[in-house]
């Protein structure tokens, strides 16, 4: 049927009688027993100041009142949460939601649209939102415990998982992080784009889907959320890497399909399970498969060979009551372990402002410890060429990211001569020193993001370094250069502008405009000097 035409909708009705009969309470008689446990529930609700929770116990002393013999209350409290009286839920421990009207009115407080936070969510926490800020937008009117409730609430209905920032800490804190698939970014990880790219041996599966159905790819981020990096799931997909290869499945919107793409050694494994994840059915009808992610068939077809039917060791039967996929290890997810890495080099004469730089940096976390302990702050000097590149994938590659932050001096380009423009580092013990120009840094970067580093910004606070930042602009990274001079003294409050705000917000453009302010008292031009570069574009300030 369709909801929003009206197809089949008289259909409804014929339907549901007829599959009503397959319920295992159809047809039986409720001993009275029942029904005053029941009318509890209801008259319950009724009551303006009602109780909105109960606990186990006060459900066993209210079938004991009632005289519920003991083997049927599993399947009494079966009947009264199927049918909406009362919600139960492993993550809620032994509590009973006895009002769920108030629990839900409370759980879509943080997914209002029209909220002050919702933007928030979706464009600054992108997804990744703190329990404390979570507790905010339920609002008042409750109790500690009772918006962890909610939380948890959330939880079982598929809407968020808890990252697992700090596996060795039991219990609860403020600070934990939970994932709202909704709230996510729309578009790929370039570091997934990247994997995949490059990955050769692949086979690719598909399901056509009758409509769109954000729910199916949301239900399976929520489930493996936690077996992978944070930087690896989107609103619409998710990337993971298993001990047999890697998959990545992700909803596709132009074809309305489910999209599967799994390395070769894993498909054994993982294609079954991932098959009876993602489908509507739970199971493996109406899947299709491809060797080159083009021409699908059934996967009865020769091509899907190796695949086992069911059943096999690893694959259908559950191991230890869990589901294959459940059986991969949860990561250690460093959500907030992002260098700053200061590289400074200056073999000339000139004069450079790297010490007094080095130290506003530093100076922009203090007094913000979760922001000190998110970017630590690393400096190298006497940078040369291999220096850069070691420096830049020791820090980088062990951490979820890492902002490159260059003190120094850049050349200019001189087209009389043909001369590229780029930065000055430290020669190699032959020359005093040698320019690095765009193009070489930019293929750096490109091979070092092969290697698992993921650049979140590259700041070039040197003089002429604004061609630079396009060039590195256009492989995706966000870049800031400076064109024409850079004043030493305006330098360091310029960037400690940035990251003062930066550390509040991680929101790069509003950083920059910010730190023009603070900048500006030294050098006037300095607004329109600072150059911006995002997926290749100049953003203005």
């Amino acid at each position: 049927m369709n909801a929003k035409t009206g197809d089949n909708l008289d259909d409804l009705q014929y339907y549901l009688q007829k599959h009503s009969r397959k319920l295992p309470e159809y047809g039986m008689d409720m001993p009275c027993s029942w029904l005053s446990v029941r009318s509890f529930f209801v008259d319950n609700l009724a009551t303006q100041d009602n109780r909105k929770l109960i606990t186990t116990a006060e459900f066993e002393a209210l079938c004991d009142k009632h005289g519920v013999n003991k083997i049927g209350r599993p399947l009494l409290l079966d009947y009264l949460h199927h049918h909406g009286y009362l919600y139960r839920h492993k993550n809620l421990g032994d509590r009973l939601i006895a009002d769920q009207r108030w629990a839900l009115e409370a759980i879509y407080k943080p997914l209002e649209r029209g909220a002050r936070h919702y933007e928030d969510f979706k464009q600054q926490r992108k997804g990744r939102i703190p329990v404390w800020q979570l507790f905010e937008a339920f609002g008042g009117g409750y109790t500690e415990d009772e918006k962890w409730l909610f939380l948890e609430f959330m939880r079982s209905c598929g809407l968020c998982f808890q990252l697992n920032t700090h596996p060795w800490r039991e219990g609860r804190d403020e600070n934990d992080v939970y994932v709202f698939p909704q709230f996510l970014p729309e578009g790929k990880p370039k570091r997934v784009e990247r994997f995949w790219q490059r990955t050769e041996k692949v086979r690719y599966m598909k399901y056509t889907l009758r409509w769109l159905n954000d729910e199916l790819i949301q239900a399976f981020i929520v489930e493996l959320g936690r077996k992978t990096e944070p930087e690896d799931f989107w609103r619409h997909g998710i990337h993971v890497d298993t001990d047999e290869g890697s998959f990545m499945a992700e909803l596709d919107h132009e074809q309305e399909a489910l999209l599967v793409s799994i390395e070769e050694p894993a498909l054994e494994k993982w294609a079954g399970p991932i098959m009876e994840a993602l489908s509507p059915g739970r199971d493996r009808e109406g899947w299709l498969f491809s060797v080159d992610g083009e021409r699908f068939e059934s996967v009865d077809g020769d091509a899907f060979r190796g695949i086992p039917a069911g059943g096999g060791k690893g694959h259908s039967e559950p191991d230890g009551g869990k589901k294959p996929l459940e059986n991969l290890d949860d990561k250690h997810q460093r959500l907030d372990e992002v260098a700053v890495l200061v590289v400074a080099a200056n073999p000339t004469a000139e004069k450079v402002s790297l010490r007094s730089e080095h130290s506003k940096i530093n100076e922009a976390f203090d007094g913000n410890e979760e922001a000190k302990r998110r970017y630590p702050v690393f400096l190298s000097t006497g940078v040369t060429r291999e220096k850069l590149i070691d420096e830049i994938y020791d820090k980088g590659a062990s951490r979820k990211g890492v902002i490159v932050h260059f003190v120094g001096h850049g050349r200019e380009s001189r087209r009389s001569n043909g001369a590229d423009g780029g930065i000055v580092l430290h020669g190699d013990g032959v020359q005093q020193e040698q320019t690095l120009s765009g193009r070489e840094l930019r293929n750096i970067l490109d091979d070092l993001s092969c290697q698992s580093v993921d650049f979140r910004m590259v700041f070039l606070n040197a003089c002429h370094t604004a061609s630079l930042a396009e060039t590195i602009g256009e492989m995706g990274v966000p870049a800031v250069g400076i064109d024409d001079w850079q004043s030493d003294d305006g330098a360091p409050p310029f960037a400690a502008g940035f990251y003062r705000h930066f550390a509040r917000t991680g929101d790069i453009r509003q950083s920059l405009r910010t730190a023009v302010t603070y900048g500006i008292a030294e050098d006037s031009k300095l607004r329109r000097k600072v150059h911006l570069y995002i997926d290749g574009e100049r953003c203005p300030l």
